[in-house]
């Protein structure tokens, strides 16, 4: 890991646009103990809700100094916490995991935006 996969704010020479959020969680089994050690991932689109993908075509500008991608291993009570810009809605076809994975084809049947999102990927240690 990076020092700073966890505050994507510091990734770049320069600071991002957009307002600074932190999202913060704790990573529990069913039975609701902590998971330590676990890896979470997140990836998200920067302010103006536009990913740093190559697939992600939709005219809303890039950040050159917003990436959209964290990771930090959680403590040992399973916290996890990420310093990051609030990120901004996107069109429904043309999220850059959708379009990349073709997992969610039907995105592009509705017009309109998705909600603001940061997307996250929880591996257990």
């Amino acid at each position: 890991m990076r020092a700073n996969d966890a505050d994507l704010t510091r990734q770049h020479a320069n600071e991002p646009l957009g307002e600074r959020i932190i999202v913060s969680g704790r990573v529990l089994d069913d039975d609701g103990r902590a998971l330590p050690n676990s890896l979470v991932e997140i990836r998200q689109p920067n302010a103006a809700g536009r990913y740093a993908h190559r697939v992600d075509t939709h005219n809303a500008p890039l950040d050159p100094n917003f990436t959209g991608c964290g990771r930090f291993f959680t403590d040992e009570e399973g916290r996890y916490r990420f310093v990051t810009i609030k990120p901004g809605a996107y069109p429904w076809g043309q999220s850059s995991e959708c379009l990349a994975t073709g997992a969610y084809p039907f995105f592009a049947l509705w017009p309109g935006a998705r909600n603001a999102t940061c997307h996250a990927d929880v591996f257990p240690g």
